[in-house]
């Protein structure tokens, strides 16, 4: 058996040293015997295709909904009446309210959703021009 700083080889196999020196391979299970942990199948309702931790998140993570790209001009060519400075949500949601083609966008996606696009169009817009 080779040492090698905190790690013992042993037939190829490498075996960390736990605190109290003794190699993880002399507890009786050698690396292969040990069980993997086992992963928590995904709750009811979640679709196919999608991981689920076991682990609780403070927020409730949502699934990425893609604009469509009549929507995502619309956005740009609102953006041209800001060409410096990114609107604020209480302009946006005001901006678009008034607007006939706009306002039927907001009360389908919300107020919150909009002005993210909003703000991540502005930069992305400002971006391509940076040098």
């Amino acid at each position: 058996m080779e040492s090698n700083g905190d790690a013992e080889i042993e037939d190829g196999n490498v075996a960390t040293l736990s605190p109290d020196t003794e190699s993880s391979t002399d507890k009786g299970q050698s690396l292969e015997q040990r069980p993997t942990p086992a992963i928590a199948p995904a709750p009811a309702g979640t679709p196919s295709g999608t991981t689920s931790t076991t682990t609780s998140h403070p927020l409730p993570l949502r699934e990425r909904r893609d604009w469509s790209r009549k929507e995502s001009l619309l956005f740009v060519e609102f953006l041209q009446k800001f060409p410096d400075k990114c609107p604020g949500q209480r302009q946006v949601y005001d901006e678009f309210y008034a607007s006939p083609v706009l306002k039927p966008i907001l009360e389908r996606e919300g107020t919150r959703r909009c002005v993210d696009k909003v703000r991540s169009t502005f930069k992305r817009l400002h971006d391509k021009y940076r040098f």
